[in-house]
């Protein structure tokens, strides 16, 4: 969505703010009008130990219309087709208000700027993402994911969270937990996997079932078995 102002006198150039404290610059920005599209830019986001093949982790990527000198193009709206190739599921991106815009292999950019997103596997390699859009210079980038220890599908490895300056220490809970409002008392059982459960919401049928291989974890509604589709 592109908002207009009328009536504004309007040249290219560039646009500095400086900041001063007690008559001494503290700081200084500076915006410079972008010049025509003429590329596509990728740039990847992953945790700090990178893209992890644990079949959960994700990679994001921005997707960029800049111009010839790396500045993104604001006012560029135009389509961006997608490939991907390597141990790597596309989850795509999504274009606000447009319904069934999600896991396309093309996206419109906002803004001159859109986000996709590609899952790893369980098999780590170099996953390799191309975009293209009509008049402008393709980009293209290499990501390797990384190999993680599995044992019997599982892995001990937890998400690495990224280092924080301070943190804030919270004083250990006294007395007794409050009473459910409903008076639902929690519902525990166990598994071979689970040892301990409580469930304190609102519904005295929650409980653990045992999966047989094959079975569906979770269903939001009863698959289709003519066309196979579920959710």
């Amino acid at each position: 969505m592109l908002f207009s102002f009328y009536a504004v006198d309007w040249k290219a150039g560039s646009l500095l703010a400086i900041g001063y404290k007690d008559g001494k610059e503290i700081d200084r920005h500076e915006l410079k009008t972008a010049g025509p599209a003429v590329a596509l830019r990728l740039t990847p986001m992953t945790g700090p130990s990178g893209l992890l093949a644990n079949g959960s982790d994700a990679v994001v990527f921005d997707v960029e219309a800049i111009d010839e000198d790396g500045n993104r193009c604001p006012t560029f709206t135009g389509r961006c087709d997608f490939e991907t190739s390597g141990p790597g599921v596309w989850r795509g991106g999504y274009n606000s208000g447009r319904i069934k815009s999600t896991n396309n292999t093309y996206l419109d950019l906002e803004a001159g700027i859109n986000r996709v997103i590609i899952r790893s596997t369980l098999k780590a390699g170099l996953i390799n993402l191309t975009a293209k859009s009509k008049g402008l210079e393709s980009a293209r980038f290499d990501i390797e994911s990384n190999a993680v220890q599995l044992a019997n599908g599982l892995s001990s490895q937890l998400p690495e969270i990224p280092a924080q300056e301070t943190l804030v220490s919270l004083p250990a809970p006294t007395g007794a937990l409050p009473v459910d409002p409903l008076n639902i008392a929690p519902r525990q059982t166990s598994s071979a996997l689970l040892e301990d459960v409580s469930y304190s919401g609102p519904s005295a049928d929650a409980k653990i079932l045992a999966i047989e291989s094959g079975e569906l974890l979770y269903v939001d509604r009863t698959p289709d078995r003519r066309s196979n589709q579920g959710s």
